[in-house]
Parts: structure tokens; sequence; C-alpha cells
């Protein structure tokens, strides 16, 4: 081994210190036992009574003198992010944290596949809360399976759980999964996947005028659709999403121009079969249960397409 790798299993290969919290008379105090320190990809620590915490690196290979960790903090106090330089010995140098009072609570956790124990990359992370003012607070697993959201603690003020959903937003290789997470426990959460025979096929399109695809759908499959990417709309109204435009310059109706009036200017929309009804693209209600059989068809309203420019990024899964 180099000499400038720290050594495997020794008591020296620890990161320890200690969590404070800084008010605003400038004094610190341990923060309150209970506070999750967690290092994506090396390991987590549960502060005690004293605000100490300590993180083993024995099993990070990557973790040299001189290489920079990111090291969160999440507590009843609230959210901190660090940054910390590896010394040669961690255990002599205490890397002691200090949280000012904030109004931010982070979820953080790992997520692998649940036969292999690999980490798994490109799983949405949706947090689901119920009355919450935005949009749901969602993110991706990132190489090492890692996901971190931050949320406003006003958001989840009198909820004790929330529900968190993870989806494999790939090629539904994993089968979807739930989790009650309880928002006063601040340890990063932990989901193994678990892969299905049957999760669905996947096809890509891109879609800036009518398509009839060559996706065949029976009654009772699953369809999940999934669009990105923007079309330049005409030489004045600027350019849309898949979920379209409500409005064009300054204000003006755009109803007059779309073959669905009542839905928005150069929005997405599709059917699953001839006999089956138009649908809109709402990225929010984007799952069906197919009542009808046939090929998918797609389309963008707007009566002239001659003037538009580029083309939405859609993606098909169907589960049997």
């Amino acid at each position: 081994m180099a000499a400038s790798c720290l050594t495997q299993n020794s008591s020296s290969n620890k990161i320890v210190g200690i969590v404070y919290q800084k008010n605003a008379a400038n004094t610190k105090k341990p923060i309150p036992a209970g506070a999750s320190v967690f290092i994506p990809g090396v390991g987590s620590s549960t502060t005690d009574d004293n605000g100490y915490y300590s993180i083993n690196l024995a099993q990070c290979s990557a973790c040299t003198p001189g290489e920079t960790l990111k090291i969160y903090v999440n507590s009843s106090i609230g959210y901190a992010e660090r940054d910390y330089v590896i010394p040669t010995n961690p255990a002599l140098k205490p890397f002691d944290i200090e949280v000012t009072e904030n109004k931010k609570l982070a979820l953080n956790g790992i997520v692998k596949d649940k036969q292999t124990g690999k980490f798994t990359k490109g799983i949405k992370v949706t947090v689901v809360i119920q009355n919450y003012e935005t949009t749901l607070p969602s993110t991706i697993t990132d190489d090492n399976g890692v996901f971190q959201l931050i949320i406003r603690k006003e958001g989840v003020l009198n909820i004790q759980a929330i529900q968190i959903i993870f989806s494999d937003v790939d090629n539904g290789k994993y089968k979807d999964l739930e989790k009650t997470v309880f928002i006063n426990q601040y340890e990063p959460v932990k989901v193994e996947m678990e892969e299905c025979s049957d999760c669905g096929s996947k096809q890509n399109l891109k879609v800036n005028a009518h398509v009839k695809s060559d996706i065949n759908v029976e009654e009772g499959d699953l369809v999940i659709i999934k669009a990105d990417g923007v079309i330049k709309v005409g030489e004045w109204v600027g350019t849309s999403g898949p979920e379209g435009l409500q409005n064009g310059v300054l204000g003006v109706s755009l109803s007059s121009y779309n073959i669905f009036p009542n839905w928005n200017h150069a929005a997405l929309y599709y059917r699953f079969g001839e006999k089956d009804d138009w649908k809109y693209y709402d990225e929010k209600k984007n799952k069906y249960v197919v009542q009808t059989k046939g090929y998918i068809e797609f389309g963008i309203n707007d009566k002239n397409l001659s003037d538009n420019s580029g083309a939405y990024n859609v993606e098909v899964i169907v589960r049997k």
C-alpha cells in the first residue's frame, strides 16, 4: 500500500469530532443527541449526548490524505454541509462542526441493488407531502447510489412521517418501492431495490408532430409516459416544454391556435389506440392502466406546426 493511503482497520482511521449549535449570541453548545453526520459512500454516525460523532474510514479505498469529502449534518436545529480535507491521521485532528439554526431539513440516503448489493444510480426519489405548496421534492441517485433532498421545515411542520417513492427512471429494471420515514429521525435512509422480470419494455421517441408509434398496448397494460425537451413555437411565442404554454407574449391567449382549445398550447398529447380518448401530458399524472388496445399515438397541440422547431423527447415504458 502506498505511504499516502490511510492504514486499514486502524483506530486512527476515523473522522471524529463534536457537532455544535451556534446561536445568535455567537456562543455554542453540543447539539442535541440524535443528529446525523453523513459522508456519502463512506458512512454515517449519530451524535451522542455530548454531540460527539465518529465515522470509520477503513472501508473507503478512495479516502487518502489530501482528498476532500463532503460531510452532511442533519438535525432538529437544521441542516449543514461542510468540506473536510483528510489529514494523514484523522483521529489526531478532530473535525468539529458548527450548525446555525435554519429552516432546512435534509433527506439523505443510499440505494442499492437487493441481490448484488451494488449501488444503484438513476433511481428517482420523490417525497410525497400532502398540501406541500410547491412541486414535490425529487432527485435522482448518483453513480454511488446516493441521493439528497432538501425540504423546507415549514412544509412538513405538523407531519410526523412522510412517504418516499423510489422508481427506476432508466429502464424499468426495478420494482417501484415506497418507504415511510419519520422526519424526527435524521439518519440516512437505506433502501434496497428489487429487480423484476416483467417491469416493462422501454422505447424512446422524438415528437414534434402527429406520430403513430409501433408501440402496441393491450387492455390492462400499465403505461408510463415521460417527456422533456423544448419546442420553439412559431416566430414570436417562445419555447415550450411538454406541458405546453398557458399564454403567449404579454399574456395573449393562444387558444385559437390550439387543436384542443382548453389545453395548453404546444402541449404533448397522446392516446392508446384509435378508440381511446386523447390525453395531454402532465408530469404528475403520467401513469395509465390502458382501457383499450391499439398503437400509441402522439401529437402537439398546435394547428400550425410548419413554423415550429425542436422536438420533445418521449420515453414510453409498458408493463404487461
